[in-house]
């Protein structure tokens, strides 16, 4: 799993994704149904999106395998 930090046209987004690797396909094709064509994106450790966001990190860490994997 991993935490990133995506910066989009029309603003940051972090996201949490199973994907591995910024270059999957997948990922990629998810990222564009969603009208994210273009951006610029960190990886974030996830400690650090977990204490920075607690509560909501948790929800959706734990509903991440249930629907799609972003």
């Amino acid at each position: 799993m991993k935490s990133l930090l995506l910066l989009t046209a029309s603003g940051p987004l972090l996201i949490l994704t199973s994907h591995q690797s910024l270059d999957d396909q997948k990922l990629l094709g998810v990222l564009r149904q969603k009208g994210i064509g273009k951006f610029v994106a960190f990886e974030v450790p996830l400690s650090l999106a977990r204490e920075r966001y607690g509560g909501h990190f948790h929800a959706v860490e734990s509903n991440l395998h249930e629907t799609d994997d972003l």
